[in-house]
């Protein structure tokens, strides 16, 4: 190679950016995270295919390329750890100080003796005292690859975020999931459940390990308490109740996985401490947002008092239908759908919003039913006229667009419909995509546990 060569690559390797320590062990955090919650989706699908032996098959390509994906990441983090070896620090990164990367080795010129042979000074010879940088070898690799498979190498815990930085983690969480909500309505139960089953997904349980251990324990107790209060509000709901039953089990595995401290509520057995679940989550919640505040340095006095934020408009109001924006249908609804049965050939009423001929002609031909009425959320005598045609089975089906309808009517035709036996559906809008996932949302789980 010629040296002109040699200055190129020089160039454009000394071009690339360096990871900090702080960089490159938030990489070894995430990197971690991920492996973790990619084994407890490992045993979910195994588990699952532990029940539908018949799926295996069709399987093979996703776990291939689940399989693929957790070795190029266990290779990542393989790099990176011993990156950070290379740079002085150990595998107990909690505990490591700062890296001390050792100088690179200076080369001793050889003096002349008094007999003019050459003299070696202590560093030639014994070249092996004086620490070198050593290149990552593919061997190296292979073999911190396969210990970690083996689970012989310890755990990696890089050193905690900055305080701001998991504050604002914490503060990132609390706003997904949304404040505590009182049960008195079945739009809040599903509300509460959508936004537990939202902040427990994958996406998001790697996030909740960025926090430090106190975090993390307040923050788990409060999903447990909330968790445990919906629960308790879904005793006559089989849909919802499977859902819960998914993602609860994501509490205890990860207390085990991440030892956060103890946590009442994580097995059926315990109690809650205030009274109920419900006051637990509050006082946790409440915890939470004093966490989510910087500590005023000493001295400083508290600042007077914040302005109250504009006021919403009261969640019984109704949305104007016309601001929905169009929405995609998707594909057509393939002819073994599981819910056919619910809706071909029956009687069916949409409630909300402003009622729009086109729209309704096109959901009662898409799921072929005999008859779908579309009748204005804002008009009492019409709304009780459908709880009462309800509650004398005239009516086979409901859907409410929630955005548009008053919770206060919403609950009234929920109530009947739970009483007579009849199958309802929260809805987003009136595409024929939003009126099917509210259908399997819904009375998917709720059919299969009548059918099994």
């Amino acid at each position: 190679m010629s040296q002109t060569l040699r200055d190129l690559v020089s160039a454009w390797q000394s071009s690339f950016h360096t990871p900090s320590d702080d960089e490159l062990a938030a990489q070894i955090r995430t990197i971690e995270a991920v492996l973790l919650e990619n084994q407890r989706l490992g045993y979910e699908i195994h588990s699952h295919l532990a029940r539908y032996p018949e799926q295996a098959h069709e399987s093979r390509a996703i776990l291939e390329e689940f399989h693929r994906e957790q070795a190029t990441l266990m290779t990542r983090l393989g790099e990176l750890m011993l990156e950070w070896r290379r740079r002085g620090g150990n595998f107990d990164l909690r505990k490591r100080g700062e890296p001390r990367v050792p100088p690179r080795p200076v080369k001793a010129e050889a003096t002349k003796g008094e007999d003019g042979d050459d003299e070696e000074t202590p560093e030639t010879l014994n070249p092996s005292s004086t620490p070198q940088e050593m290149p990552v070898s593919a061997e190296a690799l292979r073999a911190w690859k396969e210990q970690l498979q083996k689970k012989q190498v310890p755990v990696s815990r890089p050193a905690e975020m900055s305080e701001a930085k998991q504050r604002a983690v914490l503060l990132s969480l609390m706003n997904t999931l949304g404040e505590i909500r009182e049960l008195n309505s079945m739009v809040n139960i599903v509300d509460e459940v959508d936004g537990l089953e939202k902040i427990t997904s994958p996406e998001y349980r790697t996030q909740w390990a960025l926090m430090s251990k106190p975090m993390q324990r307040v923050w788990l107790a409060m999903l447990v308490a909330r968790t445990r209060n919906v629960k308790d509000a879904t005793t006559t709901n089989p849909g919802l109740r499977e859902r819960i039953k998914a993602f609860i089990l994501h509490f205890p595995a990860y207390a085990k996985t991440y030892q956060p401290g103890y946590v009442n509520g994580l097995q059926v057995s315990h109690n809650p401490e205030h009274g109920s679940w419900y006051n637990d989550a509050i006082i946790f919640w409440n915890q939470l947002k004093q966490m989510t505040v910087a500590p005023l340095p000493s001295g400083e006095e508290e600042p007077g008092p914040i302005p109250p934020p504009p006021v919403a408009p009261p969640s019984s109001s109704v949305v104007p239908a016309a601001t929905v924006p169009n929405e995609d249908d998707g594909p057509a609804i393939d002819s073994h759908w599981p819910l056919w049965s619910l809706v071909r050939d029956k009687r069916g009423i949409l409630l909300g919003g402003e009622p729009r001929e086109p729209a309704r002609i096109k959901l009662e031909n898409a799921f072929a039913m005999a008859e779908l009425e579309w009748i204005p959320g804002d008009n009492p005598r019409r709304v009780d006229s459908v709880v009462e045609r309800v509650t004398q089975n005239r009516v086979d089906i409901v859907f409410v667009l929630q955005q548009w309808t008053a919770h206060k009517v919403t609950n009234k035709l929920i109530d009947a419909c739970k009483s007579s036996g009849v199958p309802w559906a929260l809805v987003s809008s009136y595409s024929i995509k939003s009126i099917r996932a509210g259908l399997d949302r819904f009375l998917s789980a709720a059919r299969e546990a009548t059918s099994s």
